[in-house]
């Protein structure tokens, strides 16, 4: 799949996750993009990772909103922490299939989106390691 439409897919995807209070949505959307990482050959080294790092800020979301919530508090509770969840392995699904030279070139080609900005971006994404790193260009 093409870099931009996945990003437009993803995002629009993203968009239903933050209107759409509802649980078994966001298990499809888990459960899709996990079928979607396996089926394009992600280590499972980093399909743990996605699974195991957000398991702190799910169940302090879904604690939090079960002690402060309002109405049916252990619902909303559960739409929060899959909803965490669920953005979680979209970035997944999008992060570990697609590569920023891929997106940006996709973007000029299919969207239009000027020349100097995608070369100015990758400019400043091949920066940041440099800076980050301590070493000069010298």
């Amino acid at each position: 799949m093409d870099s931009s439409v996945k990003f437009i897919l993803i995002l629009a995807i993203s968009f239903e996750i933050a209107f759409v209070k509802s649980v078994p949505v966001n298990l499809v959307i888990i459960i899709g993009g996990l079928a979607y990482l396996l089926w394009k050959r992600i280590a499972v080294r980093k399909l743990g990772l996605l699974l195991v790092i957000p398991l702190l800020p799910a169940v302090a979301t879904w604690i939090s909103f079960y002690l402060n919530g309002t109405g049916n508090a252990v619902r909303t509770a559960w739409i929060m922490a899959t909803r965490v969840y669920a953005y979680i392995v979209l970035g997944g699904a999008f992060s570990f299939t697609a590569t920023v030279e891929s997106l940006l070139g996709s973007l000029e080609q299919n969207w239009h989106l000027p020349t100097k900005f995608v070369y100015g971006s990758l400019g400043a994404f091949y920066f940041i390691p440099r800076v980050t790193n301590g070493r000069s260009t010298n």
